[in-house]
């Protein structure tokens, strides 16, 4: 009974240190700000980042430098902090290893709240960098509306992109990507999560990809955007407000034949057609999900 009654008391009191340390740390520190000025202002500039936990959002703005903002999310990193710390206390308990516990006994922990932001600019290329594979950092980005984009997120955090005008590559492993009101191409890949778009003007000179492996693609055009559709989802509906011109399915994707005494011929599942004629091939791809093809209002 003593014993037990010993591992609680243990099991209290570090509760309420930790406990202390998510009330005392749940505000946000300040956040960490960088304005780089570009090389050329009169020329578009290219903007790259990969963040591996925290949300990328990126706003055009009439202005001539890059303005970024890094800061830690405090309350989410308390919260992860603490069920780590929870695992921790089980193994100890579970080992019987009070000298760790013993080690830490009336201490509390100092938090690193600095988000290791950088950002380098050469000839109107922008590099931006967080330390977020252990903490998460939320990156907020002002852009000249004249801006390309490269975007990378891996989790904890969506991506949002309004207002750019320029060539948007977009990817996220585990979350939602969200670009409104933006204008040129775009080539946009979630893993797991919503993808939608929203054009003010479209460049359909160059070909551009909507796809997510588990959710819903939404995409509006402008009315009068002509282009060719590439689309398939294994498990949803394809939905459009446009006048589509449906195309029969190309030709076999293998070359039929005998191999190892086995004769195939596969036909793909993927649909064609034409927007106000068809012009530049726009692919739209999910496994899990919806897609939409809305012409804009």
């Amino acid at each position: 009974m003593i014993k037990i009654k010993s591992i609680f008391t243990c099991f209290i009191s570090i509760m309420l240190v930790f406990g202390f340390s998510v009330l005392n740390y749940a505000q946000d520190p300040p956040a960490d700000r960088a304005e780089v000025p570009l090389t050329d202002p009169s020329k578009p500039s290219l903007v790259k980042i990969s963040v591996h936990q925290g949300e990328i959002t990126v706003t055009g703005y009439n202005g001539k430098t890059i303005i970024v903002e890094a800061k830690i999310d405090a309350a989410y990193q308390e919260s992860q902090y603490l069920e780590r710390a929870k695992e921790r206390l089980k193994e100890q308990l579970k080992e019987k290893n009070k000298e760790k516990i013993k080690a830490t006994e009336g201490m509390h922990v100092i938090k690193n709240n600095t988000t290791g932001l950088s950002v380098e600019e050469e000839n109107n290329v922008v590099d931006v960098r967080v330390a977020s594979f252990s903490t998460k950092v939320d990156v907020n980005i002002k852009v000249p509306y004249k801006s390309s984009l490269k975007l990378k997120g891996f989790e904890a955090g969506k991506i949002k992109v309004e207002n750019v005008d320029g060539e948007l590559d977009v990817t996220h492993h585990n979350e939602a990507i969200t670009l409104k009101n933006v204008s040129g191409t775009v080539v946009a890949h979630t893993f797991n999560g919503d993808l939608t778009v929203s054009f003010d003007r479209v460049n359909l000179n160059k070909p551009m990809s909507f796809s997510t492996f588990n959710g819903d693609i939404d995409v509006t055009f402008p009315k009068d955007a002509k282009f060719s559709l590439k689309l398939k989802t294994d498990q949803g509906e394809i939905y459009s407000d446009f006048k589509l011109e449906m195309r029969s399915t190309p030709s076999p994707e293998n070359k039929p034949g005998r191999k190892d005494g086995k004769y195939a011929i596969k036909f793909d599942k993927t649909l064609y057609g034409l927007i106000n004629g068809g012009g530049e091939e726009v692919q739209f791809k999910t496994f899990d999900g919806d897609i939409y093809i809305r012409a804009k209002k």
